[in-house]
C-alpha cells in the first residue's frame, strides 16, 4: 500500500512561495531587460569609435596625399606673371605716312578672367608725344605719322581690371623720309582730299611760328597739305 502523500492543505504554501518566487525573478533576481538593453549599446559606440578611427586615418592620409599637389600648384601660380609683346605690321623702316598696325599680345597671366585695356604712346626722342590713347579694351593701335621722320620709341602698357596687375613693353620704329636726293616730293594718302608734302630742311629764315612747321623746317619733316 503506498505512502500517503501530502494533503492538499499542506502544499497550496509551497506552491505560492513558487509563484512569487517566479513573479519576482525577473525585476529582483534577474533584470534582463538591463542586460539586454546595454548589450546593442555597447556594440553601437564600438562600431562608432571603429568608424571614426577609419576615418581619421583616411583624413590623415587624404591630407598627405594631396598636400604635395597644393604645394606645387602654389608654386607654378606664384612663379607665373603678365606679360605683354609689342609687334608692328609693316615692321620697321618704314616711310612717313606709312600706316603701321601696332598689335600688343598678352601672356603668362594666372588670371582664370582677365579684363585687360590697353595704352599705346609713340614719341621721338627730344619731341613732345605725337601719339597718346587713353585706356581702351582694343589691343591694336594704327598709327599713321605724317609730321616727322626719325627714330621713334612706341610703349604700351596692359592693365588686368580683375587681378590689379599689369605689364609694359617698347618697340623702336624708324620713319624714313619720302625726300629723294634732297628734292621735295608729294605723296597721294588714302583720303582723296589730302596729299602729304615731304621737303628737305629749310635755308631761309624761318617766319611760321608754330611748332609743327618749325620742327618741320628746321629738320626737314613731311608735312600733310
Amino acid at each position: 500500500m503506498p505512502a500517503p502523500g501530502p494533503s492538499p492543505q499542506s502544499s497550496i504554501p509551497h506552491l505560492e512561495k513558487s509563484l512569487l518566487d517566479h513573479a519576482d525573478r525577473p525585476i529582483i533576481r534577474k533584470p534582463l531587460g538591463v542586460v539586454k538593453s546595454t548589450r546593442p549599446f555597447e556594440k553601437t559606440r564600438q562600431t562608432t569609435n571603429s568608424l571614426l578611427n577609419e576615418e581619421t586615418t583616411l583624413n590623415r592620409t587624404t591630407a598627405s596625399a594631396f598636400l604635395p599637389i597644393f604645394l606645387v600648384s602654389a608654386a607654378s601660380t606664384a612663379s607665373a606673371a603678365l606679360t605683354v609683346t609689342l609687334t608692328s605690321d609693316p615692321a620697321s623702316p618704314a616711310p612717313a605716312g606709312t600706316s603701321i598696325r601696332w598689335t600688343a599680345t598678352v601672356s603668362g597671366d594666372p588670371d582664370p578672367a582677365p579684363s585687360y585695356v590697353y595704352k599705346f604712346t609713340a614719341e621721338l626722342a627730344g619731341f613732345p608725344r605725337v601719339t597718346r590713347t587713353g585706356f581702351m579694351r582694343s589691343n591694336q593701335m594704327v598709327w599713321t605719322p605724317s609730321s616727322f621722320d626719325g627714330n621713334f620709341t612706341v610703349d604700351v602698357v596692359v592693365k588686368n581690371l580683375h587681378a590689379g596687375t599689369s605689364a609694359s613693353a617698347t618697340a623702336a620704329y624708324t620713319i624714313t623720309s619720302r625726300v629723294i636726293a634732297g628734292n621735295a616730293a608729294v605723296t597721294a594718302t588714302a583720303n582723296p582730299l589730302v596729299a602729304l608734302f615731304s621737303g628737305p630742311a629749310c635755308l631761309t629764315p624761318i617766319r611760321c611760328a608754330c611748332v609743327s612747321c618749325r620742327s618741320a623746317c628746321l629738320r626737314g619733316r613731311s608735312l600733310p597739305l
